[in-house]
């Protein structure tokens, strides 16, 4: 079960830091394309 709240804490992280990377490109989208 640690193995498992590990797990989910990563894809919790990972999911976390890939929203923000979206939301950068959203925002950055009319100065530099892609």
């Amino acid at each position: 079960m640690v193995t498992f709240h590990i797990q989910i804490r990563q894809d919790r992280v990972s999911a976390y830091i890939l929203w923000l990377y979206m939301i950068h490109l959203f925002f950055s989208e009319d100065k530099t394309m892609i």
